[in-house]
């Protein structure tokens, strides 16, 4: 599989409606790591729980642009579509075989924390 499947599939199940966390874990590696403006992860397992507890049960939206694969890196576009608004995402994916291996998410964290 391409890494730029690998992250289409991962974002399907993050983003497809309600989230499919059993199949965004199986994309993961054991060693994944994450970063981003409001929200670190150092395994996996930490990531899934932080993304359960963030969605909380809701349907989770976005609009991809652009999925533009280098190798094993992948960097993805997006809209997040959330309580507030539309809001741009740049996120970077490591893929060593067809899991993911580290996310780094860019995005202005503000127009989140103000409708919190």
């Amino acid at each position: 599989m391409a890494s730029k499947d690998t992250v289409e599939r991962y974002l399907y199940a993050l983003f497809g409606g309600r989230p499919d966390f059993e199949t965004v874990r199986s994309l993961l590696t054991d060693e994944f790591t994450f970063e981003g403006p409001m929200m670190k992860a150092s395994s996996a397992d930490d990531f899934i729980v932080q993304l359960e507890s963030m969605a909380d049960g809701r349907k989770m939206r976005a609009e991809i642009h652009h999925l533009i694969e280098d190798g094993e890196r992948v960097a993805a576009l997006y809209d997040y579509v959330g309580p507030a608004g539309k809001t741009s995402f740049a996120e970077w994916f490591w893929v060593k075989g067809d899991k993911i291996s580290a996310i780094k998410l860019h995005f202005d964290p503000r127009p989140l924390l103000d409708a919190a």
